[in-house]
């Protein structure tokens, strides 16, 4: 993922990403399991 975002590295996308939501990949994903919201459509 990281690369295809134009990212020269794994690093570097999660240092970015941490900065902008707070969380590393991994640790958004699972606070996102943890609030999964059930759509009715």
């Amino acid at each position: 993922v990281a690369f295809d975002l134009g990212y020269d590295s794994v690093p570097a996308f999660i240092t970015m990403f941490k900065r902008m939501l707070g969380a590393s990949p991994r640790g958004y994903m699972r606070g996102s399991r943890d609030n999964i919201r059930v759509s009715n459509g």
